[in-house]
């Protein structure tokens, strides 16, 4: 575990606000999320597919193919050194790979714990941020020498309109755990962005980039 009760190191950067069911929400609707999200699994070398939402309360919701990354993440505490989720990363930048995020103190145990341990070779994310909401498509392989990277970084288009593909099928998902009907309301933008990847992102002390 990196915390314990008696000892406890600041993050670099600002840990995400989980909604109070964020470790349920994949589990309890675990037959139905794979339904939808099974019709991308395997397109492009995608393996993994999770979806998180933070709502304009600044509170992330998680609809994942893989429930149980994100419930050890949070089990053993390292969530909060995992900047994948973290609002440093998804308010600022649109285009990010998981191991770019993960605090350099803990970086071979994040990394051991959230890909070795699941097989994965390579894991990204892409945020959208539309009505208040940041939605962040994460998209993981398996598979070595994977060119998914690449495809992502080339073709980012091709991987939104995956993301609010399956975005579209687990709304009704999500509004269980939310009075508010505005997620609704989201839509594919008409023109999509091309977003920029920056292989060489670092980051600094008290989380800025």
């Amino acid at each position: 575990m990196l915390i314990t009760k008696r000892t406890h190191i600041q993050p670099i950067h600002i840990p995400p606000r989980l909604h109070k069911k964020a470790l349920l929400m994949s589990f309890e609707n675990q037959w139905y999320i794979r339904k939808i999200y099974k019709e991308i699994i395997g397109l492009n070398h995608i393996d993994h597919f999770s979806i998180n939402i933070v709502s304009p309360n600044g509170k992330m919701s998680v609809i994942s193919f893989n429930p149980s990354i994100i419930y050890n993440m949070v089990s053993d505490g390292s969530y909060l050194y995992n900047g994948t989720i973290s609002p440093t990363f998804y308010e600022n930048i649109d285009f990010y790979k998981w191991d770019q995020c993960y605090d350099k103190r803990f970086y071979k145990q994040i990394k051991t714990d959230v890909e070795i341990k699941n097989g994965i070779e390579v894991g990204f994310v892409i945020v959208q941020r539309i009505n208040g909401f940041n939605i962040l498509f994460s998209f993981a392989s398996k598979q070595k020498k994977s060119d998914i990277l690449i495809n992502a970084i080339e073709n980012n288009n091709e991987f939104i309109k995956i993301g609010y593909h399956c975005l579209d099928g687990i709304k009704n998902i999500y509004s269980q755990y939310y009075e508010s009907q505005e997620m609704f309301l989201i839509k594919k933008p008409a023109h999509i962005k091309p977003i920029h990847y920056e292989p060489n992102l670092i980051i600094k002390k008290n989380g800025d980039l």
